[in-house]
């Protein structure tokens, strides 16, 4: 199995699984316009070469959020699940206080620091198996949830169109899934005010999902 999210999973997923991003960058660039900013200052490759081609003129810079630099800015997001993915062999997440302390850093006081997780136990299981396809790619998942580890393994075999024929890719991701109440212990650690909510704008989160709205104090 390859990288977490390579190029054609990294497409199909641009291609239709983009309402959440969408959704959540409406909400950030709100936000912003509200607090005066109109200028501002991942561990996927072929995320990063797809950024490129639909923002030239960001700067982008691929690595995980636990290692890479946080620059001066006026907002971070985490969008997508990012917190729960577990990367090369680990079993189990990082701690999150030193990582918000970052973030926190890089904000100015009232700076956003915007991120969804799924959450462990509760209904429904996250477990089972799942399909969707498009003109030109399919993707089918098999999930399993280890409750007492606070674990969910995805196995994803892709199917994408090319010009010499269909191609198919496999991938293996696993989350760790934190609660609610160590997410918001390490955000007030790191001097956040937080609110909690079940929606970007008009998109309601998918089940067992929260998405956590954060500002620096001070």
């Amino acid at each position: 199995m390859g990288a977490v999210y390579g190029s054609d999973l990294a497409f199909i997923h641009q291609t239709g699984f983009n309402t959440v991003a969408v959704a959540a960058a409406g909400e950030v660039i709100a936000a912003l316009r509200k607090n005066g900013c109109k200028s501002a200052r991942d561990q996927s490759p072929a995320f990063v070469k797809l950024a490129k081609k639909t923002a030239p003129r960001a700067k982008i810079r691929p690595g995980s959020i636990h290692d890479a630099a946080i620059p001066e800015c006026e907002a971070v997001t985490a969008i997508g699940e990012v917190l729960n993915y577990v990367g090369g062999s680990r079993t189990k997440g990082r701690a999150l206080t030193p990582l918000f302390k970052r973030i926190a850093r890089a904000l100015p006081r009232g700076g956003l620091f915007l991120f969804d997780v799924i959450l462990p136990g509760g209904k429904p299981a996250l477990g089972g198996r799942g399909w969707r396809g498009g003109e030109d790619w399919a993707v089918m998942t098999e999930a399993s949830e280890d409750k007492k580890g606070r674990r969910i393994i995805r196995d994803i075999t892709t199917f994408r169109e090319t010009k010499r024929g269909w191609r198919r890719s496999r991938e293996r991701h696993v989350q760790y899934l934190y609660t609610r109440e160590e997410i918001m212990a390490a955000l007030a650690d790191a001097g956040f005010s937080v609110k909690v909510q079940r929606r970007y704008g008009p998109l309601d989160m998918l089940p067992r999902r929260l998405a956590f709205r954060a500002v620096r104090k001070t």
